[in-house]
């Protein structure tokens, strides 16, 4: 009997993580972690999540928030993976965890920004800094990763942008990557597309 990898998929409503969940089923024994049963806004929460997740071979952190309430927004987008995070590393996990991040993290404000998009802006930004900064810290042994797509094709861009396959080639290479890079930026459509406009 063949034993499958386990993998813990955090976050289950969206496009890239059922993405995900399909495109894994028959090479990882996978466990979804949707909001239902674990809203990570709860530090309880977080802490069941944490012991149950520990020995999984590839954690994917897939939730996300953008709006309407900030306090929710850097809830979910920074304090509860940051925390998650810590809670894994005092644990001595050895998984490789992948962040889903955004490109957004690469610029947080522009005249006229609205403010839940620059709370979404600026909790992907201390996401991406977390995920650095520890990874650099020798205090875990995880080996982190955090991607940042653009724009690709879930309601959150209201179906604009590239396949969400795209996003799914670049977790692929993380995961099957001896040395996986820490940050790996996904560019904007028009850059894969070769638009130099």
């Amino acid at each position: 009997m063949v034993v499958l990898p386990k993998m813990a998929l955090i976050g289950s409503r969206g496009c890239l993580a059922s993405s995900i969940r399909r495109y894994y089923q028959d090479s990882y024994s996978i466990q979804v972690f949707g909001q239902e049963q674990y809203d990570i806004r709860d530090r309880n929460i977080v802490d069941q999540l944490s012991k149950q997740i520990v020995n999984s071979d590839v954690i994917i952190n897939c939730a996300g928030l953008l709006g309407p309430d900030p306090w929710d927004e850097l809830l979910v987008n920074a304090v509860a993976p940051i925390y998650l995070l810590t809670k894994l590393s005092e644990s001595h996990c050895r998984s490789r965890f992948i962040q889903i991040g955004s490109h957004s993290a690469m610029w947080t404000s522009w005249p006229g920004v609205e403010i839940d998009r620059l709370c979404y802006n600026v909790s992907k930004q201390c996401m991406q800094s977390a995920i650095t900064g520890l990874s650099h810290s020798g205090k875990t042994n995880m080996l982190l990763t955090i991607i940042n797509p653009s724009k690709f094709k879930s309601d959150m861009s209201n179906w604009d942008g590239y396949e969400v396959t795209a996003v799914i080639e670049y977790i692929d290479f993380v995961i099957n990557s001896k040395n996986p890079p820490v940050l790996l930026e996904m560019e904007a459509i028009s850059a894969r597309l070769g638009n130099t406009t």
